[in-house]
């Protein structure tokens, strides 16, 4: 009996990956066979690249925000911090702490590179799952994703996420985010297992945990669900049943948390009265252009970009870049057959920059880090045009290195600026010379270094281009009393205490009227610095120093010994205190 032949499958209901099988097996067996050590070697070059490129930052003091952010992370307890907002943020920090304390900087960035580093990984598989799903061949998916991974790695917007050790929420969180999509990639036709549900799941936890805006995380997942399982349509969902119902409840309850959190900051959420939702909204209408741009041509830098609001829809013409971002939405949509990669790539964009680029108001309205999360949409549409480069692999190789190399060598440049706050600030004045922080933060970095009598031109422009800002006349009257202008100092501080809600300007009047012999002014200054703001540890120590010179030695060593209570960090208050009881013991 003739045997019958075994019709072959459809290929219509054939993954691009299950069709590719036989091809990249024959490929790896025919011609160079991998090694284990061949990965731990390229792991090994890729590290030394990463370090090289970040050096100058690695070993650079805390600039920005890091110098009381860090500090104040570290002085609480694992518990505390466990029980706050971004707990998986704060225990590394924690543990950082714990291992080399604050004298060196060097462990804080080296694990920032290493989450980074390691996040790059992750990219290179998720883009190569990518690739193999969107049908493109085995043997060439592995060029492309690495010059994927090496856009993710090098490029120069992607420093700020990684040179400022605050920046660790970044890091980590997306760390875990791109390696929860990851996951879910690689789940067979038929649908997600249990188990990788749960590391999904898992490392979706994680994320919120690392940082908020990984809330965002299902509905890219769910896009990608569209995409890829079975391929443009929705029928995949209800395989994935067991994924979804968890992680929906999951999103409610942080979306929750995150409101209430929203509710209650002074920083961002709908509580800052001079900055609504509405004129935020209509700012990131042009605001996503400014990153998209900055990823093409990153050029103009900064770590504080002077970007005007826009109270209405024709206000910089907020409305153009509303109407351009739903073109492209719909131009993604349009043509998701014809392009799959880079009409996913919009919609991960655009998803992922929502937590931050959205109605949620933020104080800070243009900020570089904020594109780390997203970058893998923008990376994707890139990836979509260069598989589609029909060169040779020679010709590749070497696009590919010069563009990777020119973007490390603009990120090495880049962390110059981060290796130092003067470096730090001293570039965004350049950039934007007109803008009162940068010329606030300049001048306190020429302050720290007692270039006092330099820092004051600084000082005056800032306060001359915002009045309202406290802490900057506070700074330019510490610097006119370092340059021996203490008078002119009394007289910064004034304008200041009208505006103060904190005691901070008061204390620094008690401290001011204290050096000129005004003993009975400053115990009033003092004294409503404290009844302003009873945490204010400076407002103790300068009345103990004023019950010292009134010879009152047991209030002094009472102030002293609650300015530490208050703040244990405070050196000043401890060796006061020796020296009061000091003289006590001699009395």
């Amino acid at each position: 009996m003739k045997k019958q032949k075994r019709p072959l499958p459809d290929s219509r209901f054939v993954s691009p990956v299950a069709a590719a099988e036989p091809t990249r097996r024959r490929t790896a067996t025919a011609g160079f066979a991998w090694k284990w050590w061949h990965g731990a070697l390229l792991l090994g070059a890729l590290l030394l690249l990463m370090y090289e490129v970040y050096a100058p930052a690695l070993r650079g003091p805390m600039v920005f925000d890091d110098g009381y952010l860090v500090p104040g992370f570290t002085a609480r307890s694992l518990p505390e911090m466990l029980r706050g907002l971004r707990p998986a943020t704060y225990a590394s920090l924690y543990f950082n702490y714990r291992a080399s304390g604050l004298e060196s900087t060097f462990p804080y960035h080296l694990l920032n590179l290493l989450f980074h580093t390691a996040a790059g990984l992750v990219v290179f598989f998720l883009i190569r799952r990518l690739l193999l799903l969107a049908g493109s061949k085995p043997d060439a998916v592995w060029l492309t994703a690495a010059f994927a991974a090496g856009l993710f790695l090098l490029h120069p917007l992607q420093t700020e996420g990684v040179a400022y050790i605050t920046s660790r929420s970044e890091v980590l969180s997306v760390f875990f985010a791109y390696a929860a999509i990851a996951v879910f990639l690689g789940q067979q036709p038929e649908g997600i297992s249990g188990a990788r549900a749960l590391a999904v799941l898992f490392l979706f936890g994680l994320a919120c945990l690392s940082k908020e805006h990984a809330a965002a995380l299902p509905a890219a997942i769910v896009v990608a669900n569209y995409y890829w399982f079975p391929g443009f349509s929705f029928s995949g969902l209800k395989r994935n049943w067991r994924l979804y119902a968890p992680m929906a409840l999951g999103a409610v309850a942080g979306g929750i948390f995150v409101l209430k959190v929203l509710l209650a900051a002074d920083t961002a959420g709908f509580g800052m009265k001079d900055l609504p939702w509405h004129h935020y909204f209509w700012t990131q209408c042009r605001a996503i252009w400014s990153y998209l741009r900055l990823f093409l041509l990153p050029l103009g830098q900064s770590v504080d970009h002077d970007f005007a609001i826009s109270r209405g829809p024709f206000d910089h013409l907020a409305i153009a870049g509303l109407a351009a971002l739903l073109a492209l939405a719909a131009a993604a949509w349009v043509y998701r057959r014809r392009f799959p990669l880079a009409s996913f790539g919009v919609l991960l964009f655009l998803i992922l920059i929502a937590p931050t680029s959205s109605f949620v108001p933020i104080r800070d309205l243009l900020v570089e880090r904020r594109f780390y999360l997203p970058s893998i949409g923008a990376i994707l549409v890139v990836v979509e045009f260069v598989r589609r480069w029909n060169a040779s692999r020679v010709a590749r190789i070497a696009a590919f290195g010069g563009i990777l190399a020119t973007l490390a060598v603009m990120s090495y440049s880049r962390n110059a600026v981060w290796a130092s706050e003067l470096a730090l600030w001293k570039d965004a004045l350049d950039v934007y010379p007109a803008k009162a922080r940068p010329n606030e933060q300049y001048g306190f970095a020429l302050y720290q270094l007692g270039r006092c009598q330099e820092s004051l031109p600084y000082f005056q422009k800032a306060t001359q281009l915002s009045p309202q800002v406290v802490q900057a006349w506070v700074n330019r009257a510490n610097a006119e009393d370092c340059a021996g202008q203490t008078e002119q100092a009394v007289g910064s501080t004034l304008q200041a205490v009208p505006l103060d809600k904190t005691g901070n300007a008061l204390a620094a009047l008690a401290m001011f009227y204290g050096k000129l012999g005004r003993n009975q002014e400053a115990m009033a200054a003092a004294e409503k610095a404290i009844a302003l703001d009873p945490g204010h540890d400076m407002a103790f120590l300068y009345r103990g120093n004023l019950h010292r010179l009134n010879g009152d030695l047991a209030k002094a060593a009472a102030d002293y010994r609650q300015a530490l209570a208050l703040n244990p960090q405070n050196e000043v208050a401890r060796q006061s205190l020796n020296a009061v009881e000091s003289d006590a013991n001699r009395r």
